[in-house]
């Protein structure tokens, strides 16, 4: 990698930890959980510590149409006028009064009056003026195509096994920039899965993109039939190549073959590992705590995988294993181990509208047509059949990907 994919990189995760066995981790915090569990805090303390009556509030408020609609309109005109103080070179605008908007709904007035308390007894709740340097226009990044995760099925029939549960988050290249990576989605998985798993349960468009069928030394149109299982892939970690194993030479051999011809100055060191990518757990590598690592596979796409995560598995929590979690953090559900990898964030695709309205997403790759002003123009359905197939046997129409593996919720 060179200083400035490597210097990007830092920028958007941070320096990395240290190598941590993954194995040794798991052992060693499942053993800590243990002997937590069994703990006993006194009632006195714990009645004091809880935060049950606050939590009973936010859920309610939440939960009320009226109230939270109330909410989110006043953070939305609390956010606007910041932006409308901080703007001191430009003509301001009218700041908006909030507090003169006509509140018709009792409970509303006494939620508002609630919310005036606590500006006036805590100083850090009101925004400031200065709170617009660390605000920004939400990115399609910030978004979540699912409105629950998605679980997968896996067997997994030892509840005593010891396993700790890693977050891994997927970021893809930018094309405008190689060097700079958007998130494209982020998964839970455990430690006794595979890599082959974590490749198995990422989301990607080459993954559908339709085979060419050739006759003759031509192509003769695409199969929709996806064979996204039989793509190879490698993932390096820590100076090893994983290949996927299933032909000699695999993408393992022929990424290092690759990376042979470039100068010696700017060769990464990279050998290839004695296992696959299905043989290799997870809790046998050592792994880094915001490093990218490297995943090539379907011709030229690129990852990086980036583990965000190692907590150990949370099973049903006892009474004083309980109090002890109201006490640092919001309760955890806790984990059936048969449901990972587990999905929880896919970022939306931005996709391409149809050249001839505009209006609708396009679904064909128009090649050599003469009657449209580019090749390859994207169109939509309706768009394309009513312009009618053209004459030119040369005019190739491609579907584009249909975004169905993996995009279930």
């Amino acid at each position: 990698m060179n200083a400035g994919a490597a210097h990007a990189h830092e920028s958007t995760f941070g320096p990395a930890s240290e190598p941590i066995d993954i194995n040794s981790f798991a052992l060693t915090e499942s053993g800590g959980l243990r002997s937590d569990s069994t703990t006993q805090i006194p009632p006195g303390i714990a009645e004091e510590c809880s935060v049950a009556d606050i939590r009973k509030e936010v859920q309610d408020t939440w939960d009320n149409v009226k109230l939270s609609g109330y909410l989110l309109r006043d953070h939305e005109l609390v956010v606007n006028n910041v932006h409308i103080t901080a703007e001191s070179k430009k003509k301001r605008k009218r700041i908006i009064n909030y507090e003169a908007l006509k509140i018709p709904h009792a409970a509303v007035q006494d939620l508002q009056e609630s919310l005036k308390c606590i500006s006036k007894n805590l100083q850090c709740w009101p925004y400031s003026a200065e709170a617009a340097l660390f605000m920004r226009a939400p990115k399609n990044t910030d978004f979540n195509v699912l409105d629950s995760v998605k679980r997968s099925t896996s067997n997994f029939d030892d509840p005593n096994a010891t396993e700790a549960i890693l977050t891994i988050t997927v970021h893809n290249t930018l094309s405008w920039g190689h060097n700079y990576l958007s998130r494209a989605s982020t998964h839970l998985i455990r430690s006794s899965q595979t890599l082959q798993d974590l490749y198995d349960c990422l989301i990607c468009e080459s993954s559908e993109i339709p085979e060419e069928i050739i006759e003759d030394g031509e192509v003769f149109g695409y199969s929709q039939v996806n064979n996204a299982d039989n793509k190879p892939c490698v993932m390096c970690i820590e100076g090893l190549a994983y290949g996927d194993g299933h032909s000699n030479p695999d993408y393992a051999d022929k990424l290092i073959e690759q990376i042979g011809l470039m100068p010696e100055e700017k060769r990464p060191k990279i050998t290839k590992a004695n296992s696959t990518l299905a043989t290799t757990r997870l809790d046998s590598l050592l792994l880094r705590i915001n490093e990218p690592y490297y995943m090539l596979h379907h011709g030229n796409c690129e990852h990086f995988i980036v583990v965000d995560q190692i907590r150990p598995v949370t099973s049903t929590p006892s009474q004083g294993a309980e109090i002890l979690t109201s006490l640092h953090r919001l309760q955890r559900p806790s984990d059936s181990l048969s449901e990972f990898p587990i999905t929880t964030h896919i970022t939306p695709v931005l996709l391409d509208l149809c050249r001839g309205c505009c209006k609708v997403p396009a679904v064909y790759a128009i090649v050599g047509d003469v009657r449209l002003p580019e090749s390859p123009c994207v169109m939509c359905e309706p768009c394309w059949t009513n312009m009618g197939p053209s004459d030119d046997s040369e005019v190739s129409v491609v579907p584009l990907p249909r975004r169905i593996q993996g995009w279930e919720r």
